[in-house]
Order: C-alpha cells, then sequence, then structure tokens
C-alpha cells in the first residue's frame, strides 16, 4: 500500500510533489510488490515525505525526501532518503 505523501513543510516548490511521485512510479514499474488500495489489508506500507532541508552553507535550498518500506508489524523494512539542492543561480533542482 502507497500512503498518501506527508509534505512537512508548506512552502515546499510546487515541483515537489513530482519527486515524490518519481519515487512511487519507481515502485510501481518494479514489479517486485502487487500494490493494493486496502490500506488495513497490505504486507507492506511504503510512506513517502518531503521537507526542506538545510545544506551545510544554507545559502542554497534544499529538498529531503524520504522513503520508508514498514511490513504488516509496522517494522522498518528499509529506509531511502535523497537531497536534492536547488542549483545556484538558476531554477533548476538537481
Amino acid at each position: 500500500y502507497l500512503m498518501p505523501t506527508d509534505l512537512l513543510n508548506e512552502d515546499l516548490p510546487g515541483g515537489a510533489q513530482q519527486g515524490v511521485t518519481t519515487i512511487k512510479n519507481q515502485v510501481l514499474s518494479s514489479f517486485t510488490y502487487a500494490l493494493t488500495d486496502d490500506e488495513n489489508n497490505n504486507d507492506y506500507v511504503l510512506k513517502t515525505s518531503a521537507e526542506w532541508f538545510d545544506t551545510p552553507s544554507k545559502t542554497v535550498p534544499a529538498i529531503k525526501y524520504e522513503a520508508t518500506l514498514f511490513d504488516k508489524e509496522n517494522n522498518v523494512i528499509g529506509q531511502w532518503v535523497e537531497i536534492v539542492k536547488k542549483a545556484e543561480n538558476s531554477e533548476k533542482w538537481l
């Protein structure tokens, strides 16, 4: 089951959801898991979130994407984190 994404900051740029959608699409296309729409009857749950991330210099904005896979007993099976920084003097995110 893919939980709805937690956008942990209200002021994230509009493209932040696109990063989470990319993570979910990778799961959908992996064919490793059969997805269900039933959040109460599943073997695994994938929780995704996006929030601002403070870079060491604090001068370049960055977004932290996190995906956590839980089993039906709510044990963490795996966790993945990706930090995407905004290119300096640009509107593009790297």
